[in-house]
């Protein structure tokens, strides 16, 4: 199944690197560089469709878009000190 999906979302979006792992919960993972967010937004929705598929978990970036990742030790401390 997993390989039939990466041959699919290979002809259908320009996703460089593509790499995906479905878990025992049958949620997806996917990751790779898309040409824009748009496409990047479109492949994880058509990954989504599969009958399979649970949930999706969208770990794809977009070539020359810089997104940072949140800091959450502040909210992880502060929730210790309770």
């Amino acid at each position: 199944m997993i390989n039939e999906l990466k041959d699919e979302l290979n002809q259908k979006f320009c996703i460089k690197d593509l790499k995906l792992r479905l878990d025992e919960r049958n949620i997806l993972f996917m990751e790779g560089e898309c040409e824009s967010w748009d496409e990047l937004v479109k492949a994880g929705q058509f990954a989504a469709k599969s009958e399979k598929i649970k949930n999706v978990v969208n770990d794809m970036t977009v070539k020359g878009l810089d997104i940072p990742k949140k800091d959450y030790r502040t909210y992880r401390e502060a929730g210790l000190k309770k």
